[in-house]
């Protein structure tokens, strides 16, 4: 379960694109150790015990009956005074039919890392992996909205889920902007961050009743449901107990790149800093007032914005999503340096799945910003390699550019490979 592929088989990726992402929601049932790789319920026992002093691991009772009664998310986190888990509490709390919720899983266990990864890959945005174990005829949240997309991996025992029509149009998970880092004004940067762990975005809703049901299914080990943000669900157990993964996608909508793009036209050109007329009416504008006004915003984005405004602002985003990822996992790269010792003009090499290049000139080098944010200078003469590379991923060495001589081509390839930026096919 390494790729975004294997997440959503049997269904192509393109059907996915076109018909389901953030459009509607997806039920995929799968046979029963499709998701075995992953995480176990016994697997839960043995984080609990051997994390419960590290101050990562966050782990926090969600009172289902609370919730129903009060209209409230009641949720109460699992350390004690001193700090620590009680393990024996934990246990009780699961007995009075309160479900747990194991935070960013995937900073314990590889496999999930694996998933949360290729979904910020694919879908250039941040990912969260939150476990939840459901004791049987127990419902841990009413109907309610993420303000996030889901994809629920369904581990172990069986969860009956209801998905309803949206009730929020596009909700966002966050209420920031993304700006230059020079701009001190309301559009400075500031960082996305990451879900906060024992921490809900959900929205609970007061709508009753079957109206707008879309799907009615209950998850079974293997199965898969993707749902949009803004869509109402909610889920119960019965004679079963349930654990699932919650991977959640927080991504970045149209308006941080605008925002961006246009903190730059305000640093860069004092027409932007004009006040408003003085003689504007400042209580019932008319509607010549209105005109004149959206005429001359028109005008200054028209004449100022450049493509380079919309570039800078994307090249932000995927640093900010890069930040957010920490390092990634490197398998394979010490054999890979070994490797390297004896390349050959037949070894097939290729950009590793997690990362993508951005190729350009910066004064008289050549840099190559990665989208883990690492950002790599040289000679520019190696600019047409570069960018053969990123547009192929996948390349024979022979296969580079013949204006370059077969030195000079094993000699990048072996820098490169050695930097973590390519590795063997």
């Amino acid at each position: 379960m390494h790729s975004f592929a294997s997440l959503i088989s049997p269904l192509e990726d393109a059907d996915f694109f076109d018909t389901y992402w953030q459009k509607q929601p997806l039920y995929i049932s799968r046979r029963e150790d499709y998701f075995d790789n992953l995480i176990s319920l016994h697997d839960i026992d043995t984080l609990i015990t051997l994390h419960r002093q590290d101050p990562r691991f966050h782990l926090t009772y969600v009172d289902g009956s609370e919730a129903n009664s009060l209209g409230k998310v009641k949720i109460e986190d699992a350390r004690g005074a001193d700090g620590a888990i009680d393990y024996e509490s934990v246990c009780q709390a699961f007995a009075r039919g309160n479900s747990l919720r194991v935070g960013h899983t995937e900073h314990f266990f590889e496999s999930v890392r694996q998933v949360t990864a290729a979904l910020e890959s694919r879908l250039s945005a941040s990912a969260t992996a939150n476990t939840y174990i459901t004791p049987r005829h127990q419902q841990m949240l009413r109907r309610h909205a993420d303000p996030h997309d889901v994809f629920l991996l369904q581990t172990d025992g069986k969860k009956h889920w209801k998905v309803y029509a949206p009730s929020q149009d596009r909700p966002l998970s966050y209420g920031i902007t993304v700006g230059s880092k020079k701009f001190s004004g309301p559009y400075s940067r500031q960082r996305l961050g990451r879900h906060t762990p024992g921490r809900y975005s959900t929205t609970l809703t007061t709508q009753k009743g079957t109206d707008g049901l879309l799907l009615d299914v209950t998850l079974t080990p293997g199965d898969l449901l993707y749902i949009p943000r803004g869509f109402d669900h909610e889920a119960t157990t019965s004679d079963d107990l349930s654990m699932h993964i919650t991977l959640g996608v927080y991504g970045y909508s149209w308006h941080v790149a605008a925002v961006y793009a246009l903190s730059r036209l305000v640093e860069e050109h004092g027409e932007f800093r004009d006040f408003l007329p003085h003689d504007l009416p400042t209580r019932n504008l008319d509607a010549a007032g209105i005109e004149e006004t959206s005429a001359r915003i028109a005008e200054l984005v028209r004449m100022h914005l450049r493509a380079e405004h919309i570039k800078d602002a994307l090249r932000e985003i995927a640093n900010r999503l890069a930040e957010g990822r920490g390092p990634a996992s490197v398998r394979g790269h010490l054999a890979d340096i070994d490797r390297t010792q004896a390349l050959d003009l037949d070894d097939d090499v290729r950009i590793p799945e997690h990362l993508t290049w951005d190729v350009g000139i910066k004064g008289e080098h050549l840099r190559l910003d990665v989208d883990d944010g690492r950002k790599l200078h040289l000679p520019a003469r190696v600019k047409p390699l570069l960018e053969y590379m990123a547009r192929e991923e996948r390349f024979r060495v022979s296969d580079l550019p013949a204006s370059f001589d077969t030195q000079s081509k094993k000699v990048l390839v072996r820098h490169l490979v050695n930097k973590g930026l390519l590795t063997f096919a």
